[in-house]
């Protein structure tokens, strides 16, 4: 098994977790993209950049019960959402929201099928979300 603190391994998959939260946001917030255009970028991030935070976890040799890595996995998601929040307009120039359809495509590519076969981690997300908003 890794050493689970090597700092250097641990931040390095922290700070890339961190980054492709913000690629995905970043590549949504961009007005000039059609949105099939984001939806393939978006995609080739998920599919060779992206790992979640349980398999990050377990890259490091660091492994928690089922409800501790669900509820890591719901700050995950939080983090997701969090950073289309920050990086894009709520609604762009023409009227289109580019976070409407970040937030669809988000639920669509990664959470929706989680959610369905585990309803409460919809909770988790919506429990983290709600004391982001009330702080």
């Amino acid at each position: 098994m890794p050493d689970a603190n090597d700092l250097g391994e641990v931040s390095f998959l922290t700070r890339s977790r961190h980054a492709v939260a913000e690629a995905l946001a970043l590549v949504w917030a961009d007005l000039g993209q059609s949105e099939e255009t984001k939806m393939a970028r978006c995609e080739w991030i998920l599919e060779y950049l992206y790992i979640d935070i349980t398999g990050l976890r377990r890259a490091a040799g660091l492994v928690g019960t089922p409800a501790f890595e669900r509820q890591l996995s719901a700050w995950d998601a939080v983090l997701l959402f969090i950073s289309g929040l920050v990086t894009m307009p709520i609604v762009g120039g023409n009227g289109i929201s580019p976070w409407e359809g970040y937030v669809d495509w988000i639920w669509n590519k990664v959470f929706q099928r989680r959610c369905g076969s585990e309803p409460e981690f919809l909770d988790s997300v919506a429990t983290h979300l709600t004391r982001i908003f009330r702080a």
